[in-house]
């Protein structure tokens, strides 16, 4: 979520890769991406992050598949 990541401080400009045009339900935008490193499991992760505006939606943050990787998720809702 852009929120977070201006929070986080993870929107210095240091830290943007690029930015990227993107378009989706919500109509066209363009996104900065960022470097992302955050641990999962005991697992340090470094990825791109794209920033986008999340207040909207029930999660700020969505981790790809790509980095997933090894891990054994569980998508039930009712655990």
């Amino acid at each position: 979520d852009k929120t977070l990541a201006h929070d986080l401080g993870l929107l210095r400009e240091e830290n943007i890769l690029w930015e990227k045009h993107i378009t989706s339900s919500f109509g066209k935008e363009t996104r900065k991406i960022i470097t992302l490193t955050f641990w999962l499991a005991g697992k340090k992760i470094t990825t791109p992050a794209g920033i986008s505006d999340r207040s909207k939606l029930k999660k700020p943050l969505i981790i790809g598949r790509k980095n997933l990787v090894g891990f054994l998720v569980d998508a039930r809702k009712d655990k």
